[in-house]
């Protein structure tokens, strides 16, 4: 059913061989950014370590595996993939960057800003996601970038600074931080940018985009619009907002309206373009979240346009392809260089 700061290292160029493996990544200096590494590394440096990972969750047909070490070639040839710190607030905080490899010197690419879902225990996304979510994108020539958000678990263990993370708070000017490195990229355009979250990263694109006028277009995938309204169908949420939201207890109403875009979305820019994806079964955020959306952005006469996917769950994996191909349109639609 449908309803109508520190420089990044001269542009990222990790040395990256066509073996299947990765070579010694030695960034430049810099000055929004520093410990810049290639993704291609650790138990992801090449196709059979890919693989031996994937197999400790659970194990592999010989057809998984070829396509595994298939789809790991693939993104190796034809993508760069960096992991980066960036500091906000005085806090260090773990940022990505994805773009295709073959570009024109001269060539200025648009570049999307992806909002990740999940919190600081759980949510952090490894680089096969990164590469499988936007391998299209980069594809159709766009360059990707996003936060790991602040406190994020990297590894096996908590971080220290975990609950600097505040669910919607202060670390949206993590996802903020962002646009000064992206005005540092040698071939991005720092005119044509997007922005796109998915879950609790769709909450933080409407924040992001409250607070700024930069985006040409924003997406928004299976969020939380209306969370007070949300806790009633999932009210197990209420403990992790007690976590992570500060002072959630004592001024309850007022924090999850803070993160609600349904109270506020008249304070977006006028002319954002918005895309709104949902699944009918999503058993996470209801799809009346979409909707009581959609009804708002309708009456303020905004420009959007809102898909629900009858089979859907909440990632939406049931219609992967056709997700991918309303994501790519709609970015090509409003971020396509001039």
């Amino acid at each position: 059913m449908k309803i109508i700061q520190r420089m990044i290292a001269t542009f990222f160029i990790a040395g990256l061989s066509q073996t299947g493996a990765a070579e010694a990544f030695q960034p430049l200096p810099s000055t929004l950014v520093d410990n810049v590494q290639s993704c291609y590394r650790d138990h992801f440096k090449d196709a059979d370590s890919f693989i031996a990972q994937l197999e400790k969750r659970r194990p592999m047909s010989e057809e998984k595996r070829k396509q595994a070490k298939q789809n790991y070639q693939t993104w190796l040839s034809n993508f760069t993939c960096l992991d980066f710190d960036y500091t906000v607030d005085g806090l260090t905080v773990r940022g990505f960057y994805l773009a295709p490899k073959h570009i024109a010197p001269t060539q200025k690419l648009p570049v999307v800003i992806y909002n990740r879902g999940g919190n600081a225990d759980s949510g952090a996304i490894p680089a096969h996601y990164r590469l499988h979510s936007f391998s299209l994108l980069l594809d159709k020539g766009f360059i990707v970038v996003g936060s790991q958000y602040r406190g994020a678990r990297l590894g096996k263990d908590a971080h220290p600074d975990r609950l600097s993370d505040e669910f919607g708070g202060k670390e949206v000017a993590d996802v903020l931080a962002l646009l000064p490195i992206i005005d540092q990229l040698p071939q991005a355009n720092p005119q044509k940018v997007g922005v796109w979250g998915t879950s609790r990263g769709a909450m933080m694109a409407f924040l992001a985009a409250k607070r700024t006028d930069r985006f040409a277009a924003l997406i928004a995938q299976s969020g939380p619009y209306d969370i007070m309204a949300e806790l009633a169908v999932r009210p197990e949420m209420e403990a992790v907002f007690k976590t992570w939201i500060p002072d959630y207890e004592g001024h309850k109403t007022a924090e999850l309206r803070k993160r609600s875009a349904v109270y506020w979305v008249e304070e977006l820019p006028k002319d954002l373009p918005i895309l709104l994806l949902h699944g009918a079964q999503d058993q996470r955020v209801s799809t009346a979240s979409s909707l009581r959306l959609a009804e708002k952005l309708q009456m303020l006469k905004r420009p959007y346009r809102l898909v629900i996917y009858e089979k859907g769950g909440h990632s939406l994996r049931e219609h992967e392809k056709e997700v991918r191909k309303e994501i790519v349109n709609w970015f090509r639609k409003y971020l396509a260089s001039s």
